[in-house]
């Protein structure tokens, strides 16, 4: 997703960079709950490293469809305005 870029918008492009990224350290995160890591205090904080990830991917996310949301309604409004003012020049 660096190289070749598969969005045509950058934003969109960069939105699901990130949600990649946080998924990634998420299933790294899922590793160390193993035996890997003998320590019950470490797994603990870990866990809390892995709540942390997930609360920002969701809040990323809400983010990303708060914003969407905004700009289909700013451009719905547009094309209604951009309607009434025609059907109103035409009359």
């Amino acid at each position: 997703m660096l190289i070749y870029k598969p969005f045509k918008d950058p934003k969109v492009g960069f939105e699901h960079l990130l949600t990649e990224i946080i998924l990634q350290f998420l299933g790294y995160h899922q590793l160390l709950f193993t035996n890997f890591v003998w320590d019950p205090e470490t797994r603990y904080v870990i866990g809390w490293s892995f709540c942390a990830f997930v609360t920002l991917s969701l809040f990323a996310e809400f983010i990303q469809m708060i914003s969407q949301s905004i700009a289909n309604y700013r451009e719905s409004r547009r094309k209604k305005a951009v309607m009434d003012y025609s059907l109103a020049s035409a009359a």
